[in-house]
């Protein structure tokens, strides 16, 4: 019989696989949100769109380089807690398909969770590549537009109370506040600190 510790690195193993599995599968469809939204917004900056090529090699560098960051987060934060449940499984002798049955519902990727790590990852793209994008164009400014799910997110409502802020300068609650965020942001090539904001929304809106 195996002890808690070989029982361990397999699971862990086994989980590992799965989630670099499931980043592979998403690598295409980050750097394409990456690269549609950097696109589209120095389109709206009225940037010429030779700079297509530039957002298309910056999204397969942030797909790749995302991708192995959640790997490494996922084996970095998941082994704790898995060690709990094992330990947890010998000492009430739970059979090895209950164990598999909890492990891959609290730390692998059920329907749901794996349907919330790709909405939130696709997000972070199309943010990522908004200010890709809007670098490359020469924008000054930025505005976090609230989402239609994110009305009562105090996190979200921090970001968009802050109004127009300088496109290096960070989001109260972040760029990537909290998972399923489904907010936006708006980028403008007027300083935070120039015109009035209705004006200025208008314009970016035009």
């Amino acid at each position: 019989m195996p002890t808690a510790s070989q029982l361990l690195a397999k699971v862990r193993a086994a989980l590992r696989a799965g989630f670099a599995v499931m980043t592979d599968e998403m690598l295409l469809d980050m750097r394409e949100a990456f690269a549609a939204h950097g696109i589209s917004t120095a389109a709206q900056l009225r940037v010429g769109i030779d700079l297509r090529s530039v957002v298309d090699h910056a999204a397969v560098s942030y797909a790749r380089e995302r991708a192995a960051e959640l790997i490494r987060d996922f084996a970095k934060t998941t082994p704790e807690m898995m060690r709990a449940t094992v330990a947890r499984a010998l000492e009430e002798g739970w059979s090895a398909g209950r164990l598999r049955d909890v492990l891959r519902s609290n730390y692998g990727f059920s329907p749901a969770r794996a349907l919330s790590i790709s909405r939130t990852e696709l997000a972070r793209s199309r943010r990522a590549g908004g200010q890709f994008g809007a670098e490359k164009a020469g924008a000054q400014s930025k505005h976090w537009d609230i989402g239609d799910d994110e009305e009562s997110c105090a996190e979200c409502q921090n970001n968009a109370a802050e109004g127009w802020i300088p496109l290096d300068a960070d989001f109260p609650s972040g760029d990537d506040p909290h998972p399923n965020c489904t907010c936006s942001i708006s980028y403008s090539m007027d300083s935070p600190t120039s015109g009035d904001d209705a004006d200025r929304d208008e314009d970016e809106a035009a």
